[in-house]
């Protein structure tokens, strides 16, 4: 049931990796800033959740982004998931 990852909820967080619920929406502002550690996320959801240019503020643009087949387009059409330079159908 969870549709929005709100503010700050992993600000400064030690993950290595992290998995998007299908039912996610919207990744707000600050989400997973300065997650430095980050070097993958798994997103469920076929149609990119918004974000904004802060949602992933401090991952590094190397971490890659795992979408379901038949996404990746999508997500690399969305100006802000663009921002990561490896996004990889699953």
């Amino acid at each position: 049931t969870l549709t929005v990852i709100e503010r700050n909820t992993f600000n400064k967080c030690a993950l290595k990796s992290a998995t998007i619920p299908a039912g996610v929406k919207k990744i707000d502002g600050y989400a997973f800033s300065d997650c430095r550690s980050l070097t993958s996320v798994t997103i469920l959801a076929k149609t990119p959740p918004v974000i904004n240019s802060l949602s992933f503020y401090g991952v590094p643009r190397t971490c890659v982004i795992y979408v379901p087949k038949g996404s990746k387009a999508a997500y690399a059409a969305d100006k802000n998931w663009a921002n990561f330079t490896q996004i990889v159908e699953k």
